[in-house]
Formats: structure tokens, C-alpha cells, sequence
């Protein structure tokens, strides 16, 4: 009934796997369970419950694109301000 998918924290810049997610439920409205709740040390992997119908789904994994898409945006920002 889950899946503990892993995500390139790097390349998107998430040094906090729990604010991670708070952020996507602020923005996105889609919950997600960080991997720290589960004693992963990473800050890598978060959990998704797949029980929801398919275009739930679909529709929480569109969400979560834009918002990595914008999310390593303000991460590559970052780097270069001053």
C-alpha cells in the first residue's frame, strides 16, 4: 500500500527531508511522509500511499514535478545570491 520512492536531494537542494515535505503540503496540498519519520537517516526518500484512485495519483505526481521543478529553481538561486 506504499512506496518509499528515493529523490536526488542534491539536485534539489533538500538538506531537510521533513520541511521538504511540509513545504510540498503548504504549496501543493499533497501529503507525503518523510523518510526521517521512518529513521532514514537521508534526507532521500519520502513515503506515498498508493491507495487513492489512479488520477489522484496522477493528478499529486503533476503537483509534486512543479514543485520540484520551481523548488530547484530557488535552490540554484541560491548558490549565486549574495
Amino acid at each position: 500500500f506504499y512506496i518509499f520512492p528515493r529523490i536526488d536531494a542534491k539536485r534539489f537542494g533538500i538538506q531537510n527531508d521533513e520541511q521538504f515535505v511540509l513545504d510540498f503540503l503548504r504549496e501543493k496540498h499533497v501529503l507525503l511522509v518523510h523518510g526521517g519519520g521512518f529513521n532514514w537517516a537521508n534526507p532521500d526518500h519520502f513515503r506515498i500511499v498508493y491507495l487513492p484512485e489512479v488520477s489522484v495519483l496522477t493528478e499529486s505526481m503533476k503537483k509534486m514535478d512543479e514543485f520540484l521543478e520551481k523548488y530547484r529553481l530557488s535552490c540554484f538561486l541560491k548558490q549565486f545570491s549574495v
